[in-house]
């Protein structure tokens, strides 16, 4: 969901900043990713929805969570996640390290700088 989010972004988005956050709490994951890009209409007519905004909403919904999309022409985009934890997911959570607690998203942090060059 993040990479797709980003991929958007550096597509379309004509953003120069991009603010990813991670938080969790006892029960939900939340994460967030915002740019200061160009934005879009996030209010499609029905059959019109983008596959890519549909698939992420997708995959949110079969992991148990929401995808929430907030856009407006020329105020940026912000894609908001929240995901259930298992108990204790939060306690172990916090004595890992990031590579350990999801390679995905680490590697996706390596690859932050490829794809703002892809935009340049």
């Amino acid at each position: 969901i993040v990479q797709e989010a980003l991929n958007n972004i550096a597509k379309y988005a004509q953003a120069d900043r991009v603010e990813i956050t991670l938080e969790a709490d006892a029960q939900r994951l939340h994460l967030q990713v915002r740019d200061n890009g160009v934005g879009f209409v996030s209010t499609l007519p029905p059959g019109r929805k983008s596959f890519g905004l549909l698939g992420m909403q997708e995959r949110a919904m079969s992991l148990g969570g929401d995808l929430h999309v907030h856009s407006q022409p020329g105020q940026g985009s912000r894609f908001r996640l929240e995901l259930p934890l298992a108990a204790g997911v939060v306690q172990q959570a916090a004595h890992a390290p990031l590579a350990t607690l999801e390679p995905a998203l680490a590697a996706l942090v390596e690859e932050l700088p490829r794809l703002t060059d892809a935009k340049a």
